[in-house]
């Protein structure tokens, strides 16, 4: 690839994934290999790979988007609403049919994504930052002066302070790095910074 493209990929040896690609730029480019197929995603959406433990067939599913499926030298672009079944290793033999429902996994997938799509730490908070999905279930935000917009944490003691729960390891290329006990411990220890406003510390994201 050229150098001024952004490649990311994902090996998928069995099992399902779905994605919800929210933005892509224009020069990137999302991959998914499976045993017998690479998958690229061209478009924001929504998709699903099966990659069935036989390894020698993947179900690729397009619910919103456009994506190219390439293997055994053969490609096959797929659009919004296809589906297609891809059977074998070097001679692919291809299936192409419309979705069908959503399964019981589909759902599971769906209700996280909403439950994202309507995120309050999102106004606030970059979607780049991980972690920021579990501020709104363990915490509230308030306008602070002098700091703007800031998080603070529910459900701790009158005596808590920032980096009480929890250890440090040493994790490489970064070094020292502070894990936190808490279920909402990743972004507020690796971004921005903690200040106290009366008696209660809060998060300043940076």
């Amino acid at each position: 690839f050229p150098y001024t493209t952004l490649f990311r990929s994902i090996r998928l040896s069995e099992g399902t994934v779905s994605l919800n690609i929210r933005e892509l730029q224009p020069r990137e480019l999302f991959e998914v290999d499976t045993p017998n197929l690479a998958f690229t995603l061209t478009a924001p959406g929504e998709y699903r790979i099966d990659a069935h433990p036989d390894a020698q067939t993947t179900t690729v599913t397009v619910r919103v988007g456009n994506g190219e499926i390439s293997g055994g030298r053969k490609s096959l672009l797929l659009k919004t609403r296809q589906q297609a079944v891809i059977t074998g290793d070097q001679q692919l033999s291809s299936r192409v049919q419309s979705v069908p429902i959503n399964d019981a996994w589909d759902q599971w997938c769906a209700a996280r994504d909403r439950r994202e799509d309507q995120s309050l730490s999102a106004r606030y908070v970059s979607r780049e930052i991980p972690g920021y999905e579990d501020l709104d279930q363990y915490g509230a935000w308030s306008s602070q002066s002098g700091y703007g917009d800031v998080w603070m944490p529910n459900g701790v003691s009158a005596s808590w302070a920032p980096y009480s729960n929890g250890h440090w390891a040493w994790i490489a290329p970064w070094g020292w790095t502070w894990i936190d006990d808490a279920p909402w411990g990743f972004a507020p220890y690796h971004y921005g910074r903690w200040a106290t406003f009366g008696n209660r510390w809060g998060w300043i994201p940076g």
